[in-house]
């Protein structure tokens, strides 16, 4: 294990007392911030973040992650589902703001669907393609002007013929 500062010693002192990594993850699963996990554990979310990026599994750091984001809009849900005429606004504005921020912590569930573009590309009609646009480009007339050239000066040619 690489040398501790003592400030991250007494982190993880704390965390292994209280439950453990689990317990963190289960917070995080409920829905808790950053902050208020690390208010907790009487630390910052600097020191907190650091010390799950390199004591925790971060495969299950995401995962609680997005149950807390799903937790999230669950509740949200439920609070506009019981709001009265009077809360309804404020509940609504809950919840989307609630989906918004899920959107960003699961996108698989959450998060807008990109339109997704398939293009399929066939190397034998391409190729066939541009041989049939070769080929008409060259059965088109070609649009110049011909000039009749009936002779040349002698000089020009330095006597010889230009068909020679």
């Amino acid at each position: 294990m690489t040398r501790q500062r003592p400030a991250m010693l007494d982190l993880l002192r704390r965390i292994e007392e209280t439950g453990g990594w689990d317990a963190i993850l289960d917070l995080l699963a409920e829905g808790w911030s950053m902050r208020k996990i690390a208010d907790r554990y009487g630390t910052d979310r600097v020191q907190l973040r650091r010390a799950m990026r390199e004591f925790c599994d971060t495969n299950l750091i995401d995962q609680a992650i997005r149950d807390g984001a799903e937790n999230a809009v669950e509740d949200a849900k439920e609070a506009m589902d019981d709001a009265t005429p009077e809360t309804a606004h404020l509940r609504r504005s809950q919840f989307d703001a609630a989906l918004r921020l899920a959107g960003f912590l699961h996108k698989e569930k959450f998060g807008e669907a990109k339109p997704q573009t398939v293009v399929q590309l066939s190397i034998g009609d391409l190729h066939l393609q541009a041989v049939k646009q070769i080929a008409e480009e060259r059965r088109k007339p070609i649009d110049a002007e011909f000039t009749e050239v009936k002779s040349l000066p002698a000089e020009a040619s330095n006597g010889h013929h230009l068909l020679d």
